[in-house]
């Protein structure tokens, strides 16, 4: 008797979306005036749809598929810009060294966590920020130590 596996009937193998098919799903989305909040987005996509956070993934914040995708960008409001000032590169880098120094851990729970006790979070970029810019925690926090060149 010979047995074989075969996967569950309802077990599909990960979806890969093409840059174009992220951008189309993006425009099939977006209002007549060619905006598209991304809650928009988040609460109109269809389950085989790429998610809003693929988007950021992807193409490095929101704003920028849009830009991408020849779409009108979503203004920031004048109190999100007040509590995140735009990043830069090495700020980000910067901001992981620290973290680990007073720490001694890498980790994104250790890096939020020393976050936290800073006397002004707002100043200090999120993890998830950090995690947007550079595709993911792993990356950022190996940047950190290996990228000694700034960058904007």
């Amino acid at each position: 008797m010979t047995i074989t596996s075969e996967p569950a009937p309802t077990k599909t193998g990960a979806v890969v979306f093409t840059n174009q098919d992220m951008l189309d799903a993006l425009r099939r989305h977006a209002r007549a005036d060619g905006a598209l909040p991304r809650n928009r987005y988040r609460d109109r996509r269809a389950s085989e749809e790429p998610s809003a956070h693929l988007f950021e993934l992807r193409f490095g914040t929101w704003n920028a598929a849009l830009a991408a995708a020849g779409l009108r960008c979503t203004p920031r409001s004048p109190r999100r810009d007040a509590c995140d000032p735009a990043f830069s590169h090495a700020s980000m880098l910067d901001a992981i060294r620290s973290a680990a120094a007073d720490t001694g851990s890498t980790t994104i729970r250790a890096y939020e966590g020393w976050r936290e006790e800073l006397a002004d979070a707002l100043l200090v970029p999120s993890a998830q920020t950090i995690r947007a810019r550079f595709g993911g925690w792993a990356s950022a926090a190996h940047a950190a130590f290996t990228d000694r060149e700034p960058h904007s």
